[in-house]
């Protein structure tokens, strides 16, 4: 790796590999000049090294200030800057401290994760920083923070991310158990899309329009196949929906009017992604049998589409699958698998989610030795009196693998050796 070397995040940003850490800004252990600062900005933007990490913790605003004059008349673009939240700052009498020779005095350090501490605070580091904007936004040390953190900091930064105001984010610790529970148990706002060129005419009934106007529409329109995942990584809420942004007005008039409802958006849906065209209306034998025939392959690519994207944010132990059952043509029938192998694959952790129910199998498995396995588990029996409530079953077993070449081998133990 080069220090100028660049890496595209995400979300677009790019950034060099390497960063510059600015916590002796605010005179971390010892004392540093506004002189020193400039000419360490200066060497490391000269060298390729634009990205610039810094906080409000450091010296208690000391160094986000001192870098704001160092990159003073820079261009905007010439540079990356993260910043974070979890501390407010706040004013006291007076307030030195061992750690940084050069902390504001004026102010102390409060955690406060909550959503409106982590606005209050980014707009903070904005004036101190000088700037309209901030490329990363990370969450620092919520290490006795973490559920505050995941409910009300990490959404708090999604919406700063879709507003435009942040280009990304993330978490900054001296410890992985913690970020990687953020992963996990963070909500997730997926939405994976499919570009099919087809003709609209396939869904124009012909005794609702003309022979002309269904020959109008006889020519290829783009329409997006969407699949949307929110909410928790573990039992997201998932839909497909189709959207034609790029067609003509009567284009989506006409899809409007006859592709109707949740369950006929997914057939149809499935079908653009099996085939590239519409399925013909309902009522129609042929249609049903190509549905079912093709939803196995429709959801291969969706699968592939949401691991693809979720290998980016937790690698590559974590898997994701769809299941069609052929029994109904409703949404109810498809089911997403999750699971995820830990610490070298000793343990496993699987779950079931039916999309539409209230209704998820959950199941933990701990490999002790190679022969022996600890599996803990949570079922969910459909209520047969409620069809749409469940009732879930719990239970633990141990599983002892033992190889034999007869019954009795199987139930003898062996004698110890004296």
């Amino acid at each position: 790796m080069a220090h100028n070397d660049r890496v595209q995040l995400r979300t677009g940003l790019e950034i060099s590999q390497m960063g510059l850490g600015t916590a002796t800004f605010g005179g971390l252990y010892t004392s540093m000049s506004q002189e020193e600062c400039d000419a360490a900005i200066d060497c490391a933007l000269d060298n390729g090294i634009t990205y610039i990490d810094t906080a409000p913790h450091y010296g208690k605003g000391t160094a986000e200030r001192r870098l704001a004059k160092s990159l003073k008349g820079r261009p905007r673009s010439s540079f990356e800057i993260s910043t974070k939240i979890g501390r407010l700052l706040v004013p006291t009498e007076y307030e030195a401290e061992p750690d940084f020779a050069d902390t504001d005095t004026s102010v102390t350090r409060i955690f406060d994760f909550s959503e409106g501490g982590v606005e209050k605070s980014f707009r903070s580091s904005l004036e101190r920083l000088d700037l309209e904007k901030i490329d990363i936004l990370m969450i620092h040390d919520p290490d006795d923070n973490a559920d505050l953190a995941i409910r009300e900091s990490f959404p708090a930064l999604l919406k700063m991310r879709e507003k435009g105001i942040i280009n990304a984010i993330g978490v900054g610790m001296n410890q992985s158990a913690t970020p990687a529970r953020l992963i996990m148990e963070a909500d997730i706002d997926l939405k994976a899309l499919y570009t099919v060129r087809t003709r609209v005419s396939s869904i124009m009934d012909p005794i609702k329009y003309t022979p002309s106007q269904i020959e109008e529409m006889n020519t290829n329109v783009p329409v997006d196949v969407v699949m949307y995942m929110k909410g928790n990584l573990w039992k997201p809420t998932t839909s497909l929906d189709l959207e034609l942004n790029n067609a003509n007005a009567h284009a989506q008039e006409i899809v409007a009017d006859n592709i109707i409802g949740e369950s006929e958006k997914a057939k149809q849906a499935v079908s653009l992604l099996m085939q590239g065209s519409f399925l013909i209306p309902d009522n129609s034998t042929s249609g049903s049998s190509v549905l079912t025939a093709g939803l196995s392959n429709a959801g291969q690519f969706i699968t592939g589409q949401v691991n693809n994207y979720l290998s980016q944010i937790t690698g590559d132990a974590l898997n994701v699958g769809f299941d069609y059952n052929g029994a109904s043509d409703s949404l109810s029938t498809v089911s997403m698998n999750v699971s995820k192998n830990l610490y070298n694959d000793k343990v496993v952790v699987s779950g079931t989610f039916d999309l539409g129910k209230d209704a998820s199998d959950m199941e933990v498995q701990y490999k002790i030795t190679r022969d022996v396995t600890v599996k803990a588990f949570r079922k969910s029996q459909q209520n047969q009196k409620d069809q749409e409530g469940s009732v879930p079953t719990q239970g633990a077993s141990i599983f002892i693998r033992k190889e034999f070449d007869s019954l009795k081998e199987l139930f003898t133990r062996k004698k110890k050796e004296k």
